[in-house]
């Protein structure tokens, strides 16, 4: 028989120390960053008993739908060689920032864990930085860092893709938390379905009610796409709004703990159909039964 396994994988998650750790970190480093600047990358490292945990945010910023937004082919022309592994071509990547000098050594050395993490915006740089490692690091030796975003748009286009599908393995490595009520991950969808590149990675979606692990990209797509047009109207200055993923996890970790999980649906006699089923009701916190059409597809 077989089952989804996205409310036991969420429930793991909520009690795990790394994805509260990460948020903390966050939520440190976010007293630090002066609302009222330029738009800035602010980037720090904390050292804990065997973890690191490297942190991107950047200052509040207003950006709407796909406005600045740059194609991968962009660095390339530009000459940005540390992007390099955004291509299909590359074959090594040539450091310079002084991020990426000094942090490469400490993490091949480190034999504890290595997060990185960032929220928003960051959390796009977070990702691209883990990938720029990913390709960097002998991992024959060093171990994997994990790389987990909060509240971060969907990244990517086709030449991104092409090069992520080759190391399918990285996907692992990529653990990105949004809620069905945080606007910024639906920043960048285009409204043109056959435009969407599909997202890599797993994903925690969560919303008060509850939340489910997915990794199957073209769900993860149409789930996170779900109400995408009313958000963009509802949020014009999207780039500015700050959810705190903080509260939402400490709830459903006491959620966890309690064990105050949905039941599989009765109704539905097919294992995996049920589990799938159950799994959209707890993000989305409406009976299981409203989310599937006569031919069974998100409404």
């Amino acid at each position: 028989m077989r089952f989804s396994s996205g409310l036991e994988l969420a429930n793991v998650l909520l009690t795990s120390e790394p994805l509260h750790q990460s948020w903390d970190a966050i939520q440190n480093d976010k007293q630090k960053v002066n609302p009222n600047a330029q738009p800035t990358l602010h980037i720090n490292t904390t050292q804990q008993a065997n973890l690191t945990i490297i942190t991107f945010l950047t200052s509040p910023m207003s950006l709407r739908g796909q406005e600045g937004l740059i194609l991968s082919s962009t660095f390339k022309e530009r000459n940005l060689p540390d992007f390099d592994f955004c291509s299909t071509k590359a074959t090594q990547v040539s450091p310079s920032m002084k991020l990426q000098s000094t942090s490469l050594p400490l993490i091949s050395r480190s034999n504890s864990l290595v997060i990185i993490t960032g929220y928003s915006m960051g959390g796009c740089v977070a990702t691209l930085f883990t990938l720029w490692l990913l390709e960097s690091l002998n991992l024959s030796k060093a171990k994997r860092p994990l790389c987990i975003t909060f509240s971060s748009p969907l990244i990517g286009d086709e030449h991104f893709r092409k090069c992520v599908s080759q190391f399918s393995a990285w996907t692992s490595c990529f653990l990105h938390v949004a809620s069905i009520q945080d606007p910024v991950p639906k920043l960048f969808l285009s409204p043109n379905p056959t435009a969407l590149e599909p997202p890599f990675g797993t994903f925690l979606l969560c919303s008060d009610s509850g939340c489910a692990c997915f990794e199957d990209p073209d769900l993860i797509l149409e789930l996170v796409a779900a109400n995408s047009q009313g958000d963009q109207t509802q949020y014009p200055n999207v780039g500015i709004q700050f959810f705190d993923y903080g509260q939402l996890l400490e709830r459903l970790k006491l959620k966890a703990f309690c064990k105050d999980v949905f039941e599989l649906a009765e109704s539905d006699r097919v294992p995996l159909k049920a589990s799938i089923i159950t799994q959209l009701a707890a993000i989305f916190g409406v009976p299981h039964h409203r989310h599937c059409n006569r031919n069974n597809s998100i409404v």
